[in-house]
């Protein structure tokens, strides 16, 4: 296995400059005076129908190219939006957005009769989750480390659905860690009190009741497990659990440390580094380039990895050759006075560019083909393309435009002039 890595030492932000852009860029800046619910955009998307949006600290707002909507919750007994702080917005393939707001409530919004509707088809749709799963046949699971998980199903519109909960018996604790869909199809429940498969009739199978498992990894016809002490568990098909390899250190349910897939490699990330486990050779592998201390892991329109540890340095992964980039986005002092590194990436590939939004240093632009990278900063007084440093978000519609989403100031939408390009995405 070969590993290419490339360290680039960009260091714009830090000394002010900024280079001569590759494409000219047109900024228009929207606030609350033109009709957008709060300033601070922590989440940006662009539906089935072409809408955009956006979900802020105080309301969501939707944006036809032309004038805004806005959400906020409502009194009384009518299905409205479950908060005002909405953190993550997704379209299921039955032309349905889904809504995780901050309390960890989610909300349902119906595109076709442009409604928020009772995704449980039973009343309980002010149970709380906060993590949410579309299968390959178009089911969604939601579940939540307190209250179990469900499985949800929508037939000609409406919604029917099954908890999943100790109270009814389906699992041993409503401790739900993550919910896996493996290459088969068939859903796995992790939870901190065992193991469980849901069988094709709908029930769940205890596969092990002991153990805290934290996570899944499905792998051609096998599908490995990891438990919170570091136990790395095998399961295929017909033959029971057995353990396969354990991890140096310890997982934890709660304080989750990051893992990714990377081609047939299941990488974890902890305080003390990166650790690779080979699914086709059932064993934990080095690799000096993954070897990342506490690794957050962001994936691009590719599905590209993009891993920051909190140094100001982002590892830029191509899932397809496994090579990497190393960018220097912010200083160290920068980092320290921020606290809390966010970045989020697109990649135009038409126009060969890589758009990376940062918490604390503005925009940054790399052309791939030239291998330069463009800085924009917000200054007073200036002619900016950036309302701010201190960017939240970042989406590119069907048209090329970028969106950035900001904290207190905002949205920035930028026009690439000159350029017919649109962008790509792999969903």
């Amino acid at each position: 296995m070969k590993t290419y890595i490339c360290l680039l030492w960009v260091v714009f932000g830090c000394i002010g400059w900024e280079m001569h852009a590759s494409v000219d860029v047109h900024p228009t800046f929207i606030t609350t005076s033109d009709g957008l619910a709060n300033n601070s955009v922590r989440y940006l998307f662009q539906d089935s129908k072409g809408f955009i949006w956006m979900g802020t600290l105080d309301g969501l707002s939707r944006y036809d190219g032309h004038s805004f909507v806005t959400f906020r919750p409502e009194s009384g007994d009518k299905i409205s939006l479950a908060n005002h702080h909405v953190k993550k917005i997704q379209e299921d393939r039955n032309g349905f957005l889904w809504f995780i707001t901050a309390p960890e409530l989610m909300s349902c919004y119906d595109l076709k009769h442009d409604c928020f509707v009772d995704f449980t088809g039973c009343g309980e749709y002010r149970r709380p989750y906060n993590k949410i799963l579309e299968t390959a046949v178009g089911d969604i699971w939601l579940w939540h480390h307190q209250s179990g998980c469900r499985k949800i199903v929508c037939k000609d519109g409406i919604h029917s659905s099954v908890s999943f909960t100790k109270e009814n018996g389906k699992l041993s604790t409503n401790a739900v860690n993550s919910v896996y869909e493996d290459e088969q199809g068939v859903i796995w429940i992790c939870t901190q009190l065992g193991l469980f498969q849901v069988t094709e009739e709908g029930y769940t199978q205890v596969v092990q009741d002991s153990l805290s498992f934290v996570g899944a990894m499905s792998f051609r016809h096998k599908i490995f497990f990891v438990t919170s002490d570091g136990g790395i568990y095998e399961k295929s098909s017909g033959k029971n659990l057995f353990l396969t390899a354990r991890l140096p250190w310890k997982l934890s349910a709660f304080n989750t440390y990051e893992s990714c897939r990377l081609q047939n490699d299941w990488v974890f990330f902890t305080p003390e580094g990166g650790e690779v486990f080979s699914m086709s050779e059932k064993r934990l592998i080095h690799d000096s380039s993954l070897d990342i201390r506490l690794g957050k892991c962001e994936k691009d329109n590719l599905n590209n990895l993009w891993i920051s540890n909190g140094t100001g340095l982002v590892h830029y992964i191509d899932v397809r050759t496994r090579a990497v980039r190393i960018f220097r986005l912010m200083s160290d002092e920068k980092v320290k006075l921020i606290g809390d590194e966010r970045y989020h990436i697109i990649q135009d590939v038409p126009r060969g560019l890589i758009w990376i939004s940062t918490y604390g240093n503005g925009l940054f632009v790399y052309d791939s083909q030239k291998e330069e990278m463009t800085h924009y900063s917000y200054h007073v007084d200036e002619f900016n393309r950036v309302n701010s440093d201190f960017l939240l978000y970042a989406m590119g519609d069907r048209t090329g435009n970028i969106w950035l989403g900001s904290e207190y100031s905002g949205i920035a939408l930028l026009s690439v002039l000159n350029d017919g390009a649109t962008l790509e995405f792999n969903l």
